[in-house]
């Protein structure tokens, strides 16, 4: 599914988070959001989940809005990861992925093999009968995750899923939302981590300020100049077994 977002404008109060903003995501693709705090990529991903209505623009899935869709069809093709890894109450794991089947159809069969295949992939499977009030924070980010997996929608939206994971399961979040994107999913991902998005994302696009600085491939758009400019550091570039890495070293002199 491609999504549109087309001309945004997200305010608070009188004051723009996101200002015409424009971005296109499309099936078997993942796109990184990257940005300094407070740039809008949070609100961004929201709004293309339908999170957030927009005070001016639209967002489009597959050429229709979300109130053409409906909410429940809507439910089945976006699924969305926050970035707060909140679980209110106290629920086995088993149980919250299982809320991925809300908006399907009931299929018992189905639905069971879909929750396990979701914990399987997230490598949670083991975590099934706990509650999550004895979750680490990285533990309960990873059934959160199963959870929007459990979805097996077209769309997946993840708000800095790899925040809370020690360095082997970040790579496996990102090897997995990966994999997502070639079975055809379209991949929405905010992140911090540059040389995972340089490594896993096809595209990324660069917040600052409630707008997009800019657009493109990893390659063209996380240079050390533009780097510079919007985060205010430089870092340090290389490849290794022919895969970018990109090393945040120090803040730039000027912003001292």
């Amino acid at each position: 599914m491609i999504i549109e977002a087309r001309d945004i404008t997200i305010l608070r109060g009188s004051c723009p988070v996101l200002d015409q903003v424009s971005l296109t995501a499309r099936p078997g693709e993942m796109l990184g959001l990257l940005g300094p705090n407070g740039a809008g990529k949070t609100t961004l991903l929201r709004t293309l989940s339908a999170l957030e209505q927009p005070a001016c623009g639209e967002v489009l899935y597959d050429g229709r809005t979300a109130r053409e869709i409906g909410r429940r069809e809507l439910g089945r093709t976006v699924a969305y990861l926050a970035q707060s890894g909140n679980i209110h109450w106290p629920m086995t794991v088993e149980y919250v992925v299982g809320l991925g089947r809300l908006p399907h159809d009931n299929n018992p069969l189905k639905d069971a093999q879909a929750i396990a295949q979701a914990m399987e992939a997230a490598e949670v499977t083991g975590l099934a009968g706990r509650t999550t009030g004895t979750l680490s924070g990285g533990e309960r980010m990873r059934v959160l995750l199963a959870r929007a997996l459990a979805v097996e929608a077209k769309v997946l939206l993840a708000d800095e899923p790899v925040a809370a994971l020690d360095p082997y399961h970040q790579l496996h979040v990102m090897e997995l939302l990966a994999a997502q994107a070639r079975a055809g999913v379209t991949v929405v991902v905010v992140l911090h981590d540059l040389t995972l998005a340089a490594r896993f994302c096809h595209h990324v696009a660069l917040a600052h300020r409630g707008h997009l600085a800019a657009i493109g491939t990893p390659q063209d758009v996380l240079t050390p100049e533009r780097l510079r400019a919007i985060y205010g550091i430089e870092v340090e570039t290389g490849q290794r077994h022919g895969q970018p890495f990109i090393l945040p070293w120090s803040r730039a002199m000027h912003m001292l």
